[in-house]
């Protein structure tokens, strides 16, 4: 089974407590203590990892490109969005539209900008935000990026909204411009696969899987139904409930739903990765 290195410990989140992700913050602060963890993990074995749209995983990424030292493959998550609230919050809506274009690529800003005037004048509105990801992820894609997946907070609220179609728009122009793979994340497998049960092709969709049914909605049986009925890629996420599972517990739990091949851990104990991609893969 395929071990995928998470990133919220690289960028101070913890689902244990406000002193843990101050601690995490803190560690993590250069790219250098991010590449230890990664090379670590790298030795034991795994091969990919979770990078989202955040300043410190853009930094990593150009560190890890100068040295050079393993082979790793990124999954891009988009956006981050707890940053683009405080940066809201703090330099106006103009403020964090301008640091999303100065740091797009130039090429992606002129076809962004066409589109954007074309939704407009279709009045498909909704549409200009698919602009604002491609916008976002573009400096990412000069890295290995082998799939992009969008943040549940936007997945859910589109698909609250009866707006898959601009989910799948998003999709399609940004498997058109880069030809990487776009999945989803969500923290509602039922309702997700629901909206897109006529969708024809293989869809990687990540979301929470663990013994407790913490964060999958509406009920963990309902998820576990899902899993086994579906053909879609189904990424394991929250796979220690938030830090309060045993790790073999969790495996034998998810190796027990048999469709499920990719798991994340968040982690950045050696140990503690190493345990976990021994437990999955059996050694």
């Amino acid at each position: 089974m395929n071990l995928i290195l998470g990133h919220n410990q690289f960028i101070g989140i913890s689902h244990l407590s406000e002193e843990r992700s101050e601690q995490m913050n803190a560690r993590f602060s250069s790219p250098q203590s991010i590449m230890e963890v990664v090379e670590e993990a790298y030795d034991i074995g795994v091969r990919s990892m979770i990078v989202e749209t955040h300043p410190r995983m853009l930094d990593f990424l150009k560190y890890y490109s100068k040295v050079d030292t393993v082979d790793m493959s990124f999954i891009l998550q988009i956006p981050n969005v707890q940053e683009y609230i405080r940066a809201m919050n703090s330099k106006g809506i103009e403020g964090m539209a301008m640091d999303i274009i100065r740091g797009s690529r130039p090429a992606m800003l002129i076809k962004g900008a066409v589109r954007s005037v074309k939704d407009v004048v279709q009045n498909n509105y909704a549409y200009v935000a698919t602009t604002g990801l491609e916008l976002i992820a573009s400096p990412y894609y000069n890295y290995d990026i082998t799939h992009v997946m969008v943040h549940n907070v936007i997945t859910d609220f589109l698909l609250g909204l009866g707006m898959a179609d601009v989910l799948m728009a998003a999709k399609a122009r940004m498997e058109d411009d880069y030809d990487v793979p776009v999945g989803f994340v969500t923290l509602n497998l039922p309702m997700f696969l629901e909206d897109f049960e006529e969708h024809r092709g293989r869809l990687n969709i990540m979301t929470p899987v663990n013994p407790l049914g913490y964060d999958m909605n509406d009920s963990r049986e309902e998820v576990e139904d899902c899993i086994r009925a579906t053909d879609h890629r189904i990424i394991a996420m929250n796979i220690l409930g938030g830090g309060s599972i045993p790790i073999a517990q969790s495996v034998e739990y998810i190796k027990g739903l048999d469709k499920i091949q990719d798991c994340i851990i968040g982690s950045s104990n050696p140990e503690h990765i190493r345990e976990a991609y021994e437990l999955l893969n059996g050694e």
